[in-house]
């Protein structure tokens, strides 16, 4: 904890020291005052992500496992409890009260009997169940006293403790291929990662694989896209027609459109070809006939690509919003990490 809110502090002085310095440097263009200002929203993003982390680090820590489960809700938990050394016993209590435990259980108003069960999958008595009645429960008892009698029914076999996986390993693990329950508008980086392309173009979920072809692109390439989608609706429309058109014709200019921009303009056709044909189009290539009958249908009033503009627009400023992504999937590559773990 004491790590986390030194990360804190760290981040804010740079927070802080960004500031100053937007204030006094006289920036000679927009676009340099632009990457500086995205730098401190970076920065800015950061520092809630580390107080956040701080908040949940400054609670006090869980057990890491129960080993006895009441069954009024009511737990002990020794982690210095000791086997039993004969090794013909057939069962292993783990957790026996101590001394503080049963003088907690002498001051709390429970009846005189209670009983912990671990296990209550079967009410027969049988070879693997057996009931203890044990003296270091009830230590100093004697006629006259009041401590309670705590009797456990234990399975011969202990259940071995929960292990959970690793944080980063849950987003390495890909999901479980046909579960898209989850609804796409509200898909995760990490949600997206575990799709699989097969059932994607099986189910020709268009949603879906915009989203997964996204995920794919590097960051840069997804700046890209975000630049794109500044420009108007309909001039965006416009250069789906054109680049279709000159893919079709197998040239390499778009009327009106510089050379230096055309890459980016390929790119946008391409994503849209992913939602229109179902599948990544931006590692194949469509062929003649699929572009002929695009052309054609760009040419009528459909409204795909609206549909389309709209639904990429969603995706870059929910799924895929700068800042915004898993740490356990991967952060931009251009992002400074951070790290608050505790030893």
């Amino acid at each position: 904890m004491i790590e986390s809110s030194g990360n804190t502090k760290l981040i804010q002085n740079h927070l802080d020291r960004m500031c100053e310095e937007i204030l006094h440097v006289n920036y000679r263009s927009e676009d340099r005052f632009r990457k500086q200002c995205e730098i401190l929203q970076v920065t800015v993003e950061n520092l809630q992500q580390a107080k956040f982390d701080h908040s949940i680090y400054a609670q006090d820590t869980e057990p890491e496992h129960v080993d006895v489960i009441m069954s009024n809700a009511t737990y002990f938990k020794d982690n210095d409890s000791e086997e039993d050394e004969d090794e013909d016993e057939e069962s292993i209590i783990e957790g026996s009260p101590t001394q503080d435990d049963v003088d907690f259980i002498d001051d709390t108003p429970h009846p005189v009997r209670e009983v912990i069960h671990l296990d209550s999958s079967s009410d027969e008595d049988g070879p693997e169940h057996m009931e203890i009645d044990d003296e270091r429960l009830r230590p100093n008892q004697n006629q006259n006293s009041q401590r309670p009698v705590v009797t456990a029914s234990v399975e011969a076999h202990p259940t071995a403790p929960l292990v959970w996986p690793a944080l980063d390993e849950i987003s390495s693990q890909p999901q479980e291929r046909g579960r898209l329950d989850d609804r796409p508008e509200e898909a995760s980086f990490v949600t997206v990662s575990g799709w699989d392309w097969n059932n994607l173009v099986d189910s020709q979920d268009r949603k879906r694989i915009v989203l997964k072809v996204l995920r794919e692109m590097t960051e840069e390439e997804r700046d890209i896209i975000r630049v794109r989608l500044q420009i108007r609706r309909q001039g965006l429309l416009n250069e789906l027609a054109a680049c279709t058109r000159m893919m079709s014709n197998k040239s390499q200019r778009m009327p009106g459109v510089m050379p230096d921009d055309t890459f980016k303009v390929v790119m946008w056709t391409k994503l849209f070809l992913s939602w229109w044909l179902g599948d990544n189009y931006m590692k194949k290539q469509p062929d003649q006939e699929q572009l002929r009958e695009l052309l054609a249908c760009l040419r009528t009033s459909m409204r795909d690509p609206e549909i389309f503009h709209g639904w990429v627009v969603h995706a870059m400023e929910n799924t895929f919003r700068k800042g915004s992504y898993n740490w356990k999937a991967g952060p931009p590559p251009a992002a400074v990490i951070i790290d608050l773990t505790l030893d």
